[in-house]
């Protein structure tokens, strides 16, 4: 499974994927499953993690969503957003063209341009404190890496002396304590309220324990999977390919706008631009420029210092 990286504006990304599941303030999905809240914005709400009737019990929503260069005369950049095929292991273009941002030393072009991901599965409410019309209901739950790690620790425990248990069984599976609790993230620029799940816990399987009226409503009510499906959820190759050129304004692959490159990385490009070009001048036989702006040396110790400089690039 995909991780989500770096630091993001945690705010905003999760109003972005409110509005990918419809659950924005002009348009709810009725199937996905929203908490009820108490006064302070807290939640507390019983579940229990399904399977799915047709496919993977929790699929990952792994996606790229970034605006491309600024048009001149617009004053706006295409926006790329598209599902991300890394998360089913296949090549992913904008996962290369973000990589070679990291690469370059811009970290923060790599965020902006990099996948974020999040999970989808079917989930029946035992007890929703703060909303009891939910009750009873199946809905589809979209969340993020912190649950999913409970999930994965839950089914294949790293200690010997815990048994591994299938959250998803009817008959042996646990309820799942969902606990949501106001949080504040400083992303460099203003504190951004979110809700922290990590005080949520599995339940016992012998506490979880579901009665059969309750296993055959649930099973009736799962929601269909198959949107998430490989050949529905994702474009081929090249027709991610073209998107991304077409937002990124790339000509044969390389972007006809400037990437944004870190301080440090130009700094030590142009070291080694300087560095090249002395040495080629020394193969020349020409000899180096001395610049006013360092003290005059000798030719030799010149040469000394470019040809030290040559063994540490090429080391």
């Amino acid at each position: 499974m995909a991780t989500l990286r770096g630091v993001q504006d945690w705010g905003k990304l999760a109003k972005k994927f409110n509005t990918m599941g419809g659950r924005d303030d002009k348009s709810v999905d009725p199937r996905f499953f929203v908490p009820g809240k108490d006064s302070e914005g807290n939640i507390a709400v019983t579940i229990r993690f399904l399977p799915s009737p047709n496919g993977e019990a929790i699929v990952e929503e792994s996606r790229h969503w970034f605006a491309g260069p600024v048009d001149p005369i617009s004053g706006k950049g295409e926006v790329y957003n598209e599902a991300c095929p890394r998360a089913v292991r296949k090549k992913c273009p904008a996962c290369d063209f973000a990589g070679k941002a990291w690469g370059d030393g811009d970290k923060d072009a790599y965020k902006k341009w990099g996948n974020k991901s999040k999970y989808v599965g079917n989930i029946l409410v035992i007890n929703d404190v703060n909303k009891l019309e939910n009750n009873g209901k199946v809905f589809l739950f979209r969340f993020g890496q912190v649950i999913w790690n409970m999930i994965d620790e839950k089914m294949a425990p790293k200690s010997k002396l815990q048994e591994p248990v299938i959250v998803f069984s009817y008959e042996t599976g646990a309820n799942f304590n969902l606990i949501g609790v106001k949080n504040k993230f400083n992303n460099g620029k203003k504190l951004i309220e979110y809700d922290d799940f990590k005080p949520s816990i599995f339940v016992s399987p012998a506490e979880s324990i579901l009665a059969e009226d309750v296993i055959t409503a649930a099973d009736a009510g799962l929601h269909d999977m198959v949107e998430w499906d490989e050949d529905n959820y994702y474009k081929s190759l090249d027709e991610l390919k073209t998107k991304l050129s077409t937002v990124m304004k790339l000509e044969g692959g390389v972007s006809t706008v400037p990437t944004p490159v870190h301080p440090i990385t130009a700094q030590a490009n142009a070291d080694a631009d300087k560095d090249m070009a002395a040495i080629d001048a020394l193969v020349k036989g020409e000899t180096p420029e001395v610049t006013t702006e360092t003290p005059a040396v000798s030719a030799d110790d010149d040469n000394d210092a470019i040809m030290a400089r040559l063994n540490a690039l090429t080391s």
